[in-house]
């Protein structure tokens, strides 16, 4: 059971195909600190649940490490933001701490490192204050790591707009 997020503009997974296998927030009375996402094909085909993971901003490379609970993993940090790749493919990673990656470099694969129970990606949002943050407005473009919520601006260009056509003429 999930959710098909599908197609977003700041996608992790190369395929843009996001499939999530597990929320954030509470979890059986355990605090989920991101969100998990596998690969999800189209309805009509088997489903290839692992992809190559791609940054989801521009960044630098701030974390490559393994632990047994996030296994092999991956921190990114945006702006005062750290972004998290967690459970990749042993070996598979393909930065090294102080590279600059650009949205939608190939940083790793997929895998099942650490306390993963079967292959997915564990995405996870560290904000400026050090608290986990739902990554899914990040994914759906609905929050930026610069601390604007793009929505807001685009509201006001079009409000702005609006008002502009109502101007009297001259």
């Amino acid at each position: 059971m999930g959710t098909y997020i599908g197609k977003v503009p700041n996608p992790v997974l190369a395929s843009n195909e996001q499939y999530m296998t597990s929320p954030f927030g509470d979890r059986k009375g355990v605090q989920h600190n991101g969100i998990d996402l596998i690969k999800r094909g189209p309805i009509w085909t088997p489903a290839k649940k692992t992809d190559d993971i791609i940054s989801m901003a521009d960044g630098k490379v701030a974390e490559v490490s393994y632990s047994d609970s996030r296994g092999y993993y991956v921190g990114i940090k945006t702006n005062k933001y750290i972004h998290r790749y967690l459970h990749l493919k042993k070996g598979s990673i393909i930065v090294k701490v102080g590279d600059k990656v650009i949205k939608g470099q190939k940083i790793a694969y997929m895998g099942e490192s650490g306390a993963a129970q079967g292959a997915h990606l564990h995405l996870a949002i560290v904000n400026p204050k050090g608290n986990f943050e739902n990554p899914l407005p990040y994914l759906e473009g609905e929050k930026s790591f610069d601390g604007d919520t793009p929505t807001d601006e685009i509201h006001y260009q079009v409000s702005l707009a609006t008002s502009i056509a109502y101007l009297p003429k001259s």
